[in-house]
């Protein structure tokens, strides 16, 4: 797989995986199923589907069902089913989100919240949030996304919102359950995990070991040329071991202490090169010979420390120490848009010119660790109810880079003739860091049929940042300096109980996203702010309906523009203007089996959302590759559509069981300028600009029980083949993943 310079990653092996399906198959019988699983309250934000009736705010929650339905491992494929989020594709396969909550920047994720059994999983949630890692949807148990005035108790990111992934949690008595999945492209997907309980006087223990392995040759090919011919491997190996223990002492009042410690490993053959206009037309799963060394290799390691105890009948508390630990290494050429819309760069980059191919060692290292302990009490005053949470975080994280950029010389056939190593640090190296100090209160008081939810975070972080030589002496301090910033983000939830089956619920909250500490200490970007406000109904009828219909509206100041993704380097992070998002959103469930007691279910589902962004103010990006370059008032935000909506039914009868779901999203412009061409308002020719394809996506799949706790599972995405401009940047037109089939065997016992 490996085609960079930097060490190979171990081995690719299915190795675990296979053990586990011997171990399995060794032990099935038909076994009751196996017992409820112990999730601690605060790994959850919402904490299941049946409550979210209760959020004061917009929220959903995907289960395992909706997880596992259609075998999604795409994040992207996943967040269909919740309105209100825009997803921008790359890769194809999801290995970089790109997500975007009520028309914030989608750009790698940044402006989200994204956590993990509650835990922080940005690279450096402060520092640099950009999501060259994200956990992976296919070995999860669900995913939360909250929205609007119910995010107070989450950060740092607070405008557009929280996204929490549920890893597989710990069993309370002996469990095993695997699943294999082999289709296109050569792609296997395997998930195992095994765990069970050991009782002693000190109380009981319980134990969780899980493997998570994925790997594809790619769908993509690039053009062979003299000395290379691996056009076909544009894929990727990914593989995620996790050990969790979970401690339940013998003592009079409930606690339990949960460690976790999980591990990711990323060897991906991915560029960030697309296409022109031409070449994509006639063949967008094509790449160009001078994209055939892109490869990044990354290394994530997450542990966690939680102690929870219920130290009275009136209080809990929760404490979590955590430390994660991100590496990578993103070797890829660094042609722009405007530089592949060039014919002459064009033929050199096809390998059908001689000249030069200049690429990037973006070698970085980020460390994230914090104590974080939430407090809740419950009391009375007269005739209200108290709930009331209290937080404090402490926090520290650093990204440091130390990039090197190299130079390839080929001939006219395409063959490289020699390859030139630049300056340690030349391609930029500093380090930035920040501490932060976090704390919330938020009181949720219930009086008859209202609920009211008052709530106010407030961070203080420190920042600094240090750059050294990029020109020889890579040790040596060239410049730095520090600062402190202070943000406060108060809000106000409530519902209404129209009855026990339909409630009202709305608010208005004050968010913020944070400038990285270079740009805030050197260059003075200031935070990005929002006021949110939202109105909305939730219906629930038995067991066969449940509704939600919200309007919302968020206003943005001081716009947040990140260093140009895919520029090479070289520009900078800029406040740039303001905007405004306001929408509707509709998420609608019936399961008619369910509601009149068929013998087979026939669950329906929809989630649509209409959405109107734009800016309220000329953009001044300075730099022509920016995304909100030559944005002026009025003008569409990039890569938000102004409609989207997904459709599924299905039917089941517990034997056998059929799912279609079918998505529809609009075409966006993809930089504020709002030009339809692939060219910058003054006309120059630049791939990056321009729209995407709006497309219509069909995915089906199926299941056979073969006998109880053994199932024969098959699933195609993209039925109809459907050929699309999915993205244009980083640089230049991208496609979404053409049809592909997968099938394979689940099982549990």
């Amino acid at each position: 797989m490996s085609r960079s310079p930097s060490a190979a990653l171990p081995s690719r092996k299915l190795w675990l995986p296979a053990v586990l399906a011997a171990m399995a198959a060794a032990r099935l019988s038909a076994e009751e199923p196996s017992p409820p699983a112990v999730t601690l309250p605060p790994m959850a934000v919402i904490g299941a589907k049946e409550q979210v009736l209760g959020v004061p705010g917009s929220g959903a929650f995907l289960d395992l069902h909706d997880l596992q339905t259609h075998g999604y491992a795409d994040i992207n494929q996943v967040l269909r089913q919740v309105p209100g989020v825009y997803v921008r594709e790359e890769d194809g396969y999801g290995l970089f989100p790109n997500i975007s909550l009520r028309g914030v920047d989608a750009g790698r994720s940044s402006k989200v919240t994204i956590m993990e059994d509650g835990v922080l999983m940005a690279p450096a949630p402060y520092s640099a949030p950009a999501a060259y890692y994200s956990p992976s949807p296919a070995r999860m148990s669900g995913i939360e996304v909250l929205k609007g005035s119910s995010q107070i108790k989450y950060g740092p990111q607070t405008s557009g919102g929280v996204i929490n992934y549920l890893s597989t949690p710990v069993p309370d008595g002996p469990a095993t359950y695997g699943r294999i999945m082999v289709g296109s492209h050569n792609e296997i997907r395997t998930h195992a995990h095994t765990g069970g309980a050991i009782a002693a006087d000190e109380g009981q223990v319980r134990y969780l070991i899980e493997i998570f392995e994925h790997r594809s040759d790619g769908f993509k090919s690039i053009d062979e040329r003299p000395g290379f011919t691996a056009g076909g491997d544009t894929g990727f190996a990914k593989r995620e071991p996790m050990l969790k223990l979970l401690w339940e002492p013998a003592t009079e009042r409930p606690q339990w202490v949960e460690f976790k410690i999980g591990h990711t490993e990323l060897d991906a053959n991915e560029t960030y090169m697309g296409l022109s206009e031409e070449d994509f037309a006639a063949d967008p799963f094509r790449r160009y010979a001078g994209s055939r060394f892109d490869n990044i290799r990354t290394r994530q390691t997450r542990t966690h420390l939680r102690h929870q105890i219920e130290a009275s009948d009136d209080l809990s508390l929760v404490t979590t120490a955590y430390y994660n630990r991100f590496d990578r290494n993103w070797f890829k050429e660094r042609a722009n848009g405007a530089q592949l819309a060039d014919p002459a760069r064009q033929a050199v980059l096809r390998g059908e010119a001689a000249g030069e191919l200049l690429y990037r060692n973006n070698d970085r290292s980020y460390y994230a660790a914090g104590l974080d302990t939430v407090a809740t009490l419950t009391f009375e005053t007269g005739e209200a109810s108290h709930r009331m949470d209290i937080g404090l975080r402490l926090h520290q994280d650093e990204v440091r880079r130390f990039q090197r950029d190299d130079t390839f010389v080929q001939d006219a056939s395409g063959a490289i003739l020699e390859r030139r190593n630049g300056v340690p640090g030349g391609g930029g190296n500093r380090e930035e860091e920040a501490r932060a100090l976090a704390a919330f209160v938020q009181d949720t008081i219930t009086l008859g049929a209202w609920t009211l939810v008052p709530g106010l975070r407030y961070e203080r972080v420190r920042m600094q940042y240090t750059d050294f030589d990029t020109t020889g002496e890579p040790d040596k301090v060239t410049g730095g300096g520090r600062s402190t910033l202070d943000v406060f983000a108060p809000g106000l939830g409530l519902t209404y109980a129209v009855d026990e089956r339909t409630a009202l619920f709305g608010g208005v909250h004050r968010g913020f996203s944070l400038p990285a500490p270079r740009a805030h200490v050197r260059d003075g970007i200031r935070e990005e702010t929002s006021v949110g406000y939202e109105l909305g109904v939730r219906h629930r009828e038995g067991a066969g309906f449940v509704s939600e219909f919200a309007l919302f509206r968020t206003d943005f100041d001081d716009l947040i523009v990140p260093e140009v993704l895919g520029a090479g380097g070289g520009t900078v992070t800029e406040n740039v203007g303001q905007a405004t998002t306001y929408g509707a959103e509709l998420k609608v469930a019936y399961d008619p089996g369910a509601a009149r007691n068929w013998t087979v279910r026939n669950p329906w589902h929809l989630a649509a959302t209409w959405t109107h962004a734009e800016l309220r103010s000329d953009t001044f990006s300075s730099n022509a590759e920016s995304i909100f370059s030559g944005g002026r008032k009025g003008a569409r935000i990039p890569y938000v559509p102004e409609f989207q909506f997904l459709i599924g039914t299905g039917i089941e009868n517990g034997v056998w069981g059929l799912f279609v779901d079918v998505s529809y999203a609009d075409g966006a412009f993809t930089t504020a300028s709002n030009t339809r061409e692939p060219a910058e308002p003054d006309g120059t020719p630049n791939l990056s600009f321009g729209r995407t394809d709006s497309r219509v996506l069909v995915d089906v799949s199926g299941y056979v029980q073969l006998r109880e706790g053994v199932r024969l599972i098959a699933t195609v995405h993209n039925l109809l083949d459907e050929e699309y401009v999915a993205a244009r940047h980083p640089s230049g037109p991208r496609p979404g993943q053409p049809m592909t089939v997968l099938g394979g065997l689940e099982f549990q016992f």
